[in-house]
């Protein structure tokens, strides 16, 4: 991988994680990336241990001079959000992931790039090897999905750190350190549907909606991005008031973090009704390229096949199963519910309608909702329940996470922003994020322990066009080193 920067620490970053991307390890699957670090600590003749949900701790001894400092704890994800283009042909159980460097930004080619929070697993690394570095003891606490429930940290054996001071490096804004984050829920529906056979000179056809940016259902709830499920649900709904159009399957979204990119629908209709439904479509996908122009500019809505005789008889979902299937499609909340009234603006409460898929004998729908406050956050699972059941579905929840509420008054903060001004002469932001971070749920399991966020400058994540800028990566590694060496 080429390398863009002059700084000998950013080089032992990129190494790192180029080692790093080389495992595949979406989430549930981090076995190989646990071992590589176990390999990394032994062979560093560093201490290690894994607790029996598979998060890893490694333990780096003080500085001479600095052993009666309290130890820090470097805590970072091992696994990743995997996605990829629709043209990749990518396989994430096995394929390294192929780095590409331009223009000081690195991403990978056709994929998610996994620097959440693959980076600051290399920073943290980095720092643990560096001889010279004058520092406190470290815990560098890896855990195991994060990015499917905070999982690891949930189930985290708290008993193998000591310390009670800890940098979060999964933060994806440099000069801005998070003090805060969102709490949030899955929650599961389920509609049963009834079929139908469909009349035998009736055709089917799949239309599909894609070329949506996605991204992250909390850092990037509030741009105004396309969600497909919600765009297919509007487009068939629109359509069936004026075409005779039976619903075969409805698919669309990938996990319950992720934006929806794609959703597909295969459709029935009678051939006297093609030359309309073309004419409605095009309507429709013109329509959504407009209210997306600037959001999602590259929307596309198609109708995947040329419309065919099926081939063997076809069910499709009965008249009131379809249209109660659409309903709630539409009827869950999708994106920002609330804003703070702080300036700027930050997202408190929102929903991401995340995952579609039909069965033969139900329509199954996965929502995550997100809130600073746990209140607002039970208030909005409750209402998407309530929606389920008016509609005849039944729903369950799961992957609850606390919110992580501020402490401004926190000594280590103090130290961060007094570091950080020294370093760069400004002041850095401070910032509760609607993202999930697991320090809330840390902040449970290491009572009275102080935290902060940070991490160098990353866009797009969970999705193929994610990347991080290189002199971001240097300049976070830098306040970091600054930083252990002021501890006391």
């Amino acid at each position: 991988m080429e390398k863009s920067a002059n700084s000998s620490g950013l080089h032992t970053i990129l190494d790192i994680f180029a080692a790093i991307s080389a495992i595949p390890r979406c989430s549930g699957n981090e076995g190989g990336i646990a071992s590589w670090l176990g390999n990394w600590a032994r062979d560093r003749g560093f201490d290690s241990s894994t607790d029996q949900a598979g998060n890893v701790v490694i333990r780096i001894p003080a500085s001479p001079g600095k052993e009666g400092i309290p130890p820090l704890i470097l805590q970072n994800h091992m696994d990743m959000v995997c996605e990829k283009g629709a043209q990749s042909h990518h396989d994430f159980t096995r394929d390294m992931l192929q780095l590409v460097v331009v223009e000081d930004w690195l991403s990978a080619a056709g994929t998610s790039l996994g620097a959440d929070n693959g980076i600051g697993m290399a920073i943290a690394l980095a720092l643990a090897a560096e001889k010279d570095l004058r520092r406190p003891a470290l815990e560098l606490l890896f855990t195991v999905e994060e990015e499917t429930g905070l999982t690891g940290a949930q189930n985290l054996d708290p008993s193998l750190l000591r310390g009670r001071r800890l940098i979060n490096i999964d933060s994806e804004k440099e000069g801005l350190f998070t003090i805060g984050c969102a709490g949030g829920e899955n929650i599961h529906l389920h509609l049963p549907v009834r079929r139908e056979t469909l009349p035998a000179d009736y055709l089917t056809a799949t239309i599909s909606v894609g070329g949506l940016q996605g991204g992250h259902s909390g850092m990037d709830i509030a741009k105004g991005r396309g969600n497909a499920i919600r765009i297919l649900a509007e487009i068939l709904t629109a359509m069936m008031k004026t075409v005779d159009l039976r619903l075969v399957s409805l698919t669309g979204g990938t996990r319950c973090n992720v934006i929806p990119r794609q959703a597909q629908a295969v459709i029935a209709f009678h051939a006297a009704e093609t030359a309309r439904l073309q004419e409605q479509l095009a309507g429709r996908a013109d329509e959504a390229a407009k209210n997306l122009a600037l959001a999602d500019p590259d929307i596309v809505v198609v109708s995947l096949s040329s419309p065919a005789q099926a081939q063997s008889p076809v069910l499709s979902l009965a008249g009131e199963s379809a249209a109660a299937c659409l309903r709630l499609l539409l009827e869950i909340p999708q994106g920002v519910r609330r804003l703070e009234k702080n300036q700027p603006p930050q997202v408190a409460t929102s929903n991401n309608l995340a995952v579609v898929r039909s069965e033969e004998d139900a329509l199954k729908v996965l929502s995550l909702q997100r809130s600073s406050r746990m209140a607002e956050l039970a208030a909005l699972t409750r209402e998407i329940g309530e929606t389920a059941q008016k509609l005849g579905a039944g729903f369950t929840t799961d992957g609850r996470w606390p919110a992580w509420e501020p402490d401004p008054g926190s000594a280590l903060l103090r130290r961060c922003v007094d570091v950080y001004r020294q370093t760069f002469a400004v002041e850095p932001a401070l910032y509760v994020t609607h993202g999930g971070l697991e320090c809330g749920v840390l902040g449970t399991k290491l009572p009275g322990v102080e935290m902060v966020s940070l991490g160098p400058d990353i866009e797009n994540p969970h999705s193929p066009g994610e990347r991080v800028l290189l002199p971001s990566i240097a300049r976070v590694h830098h306040f970091l080193k600054a930083l252990l060496e002021n501890l006391t």
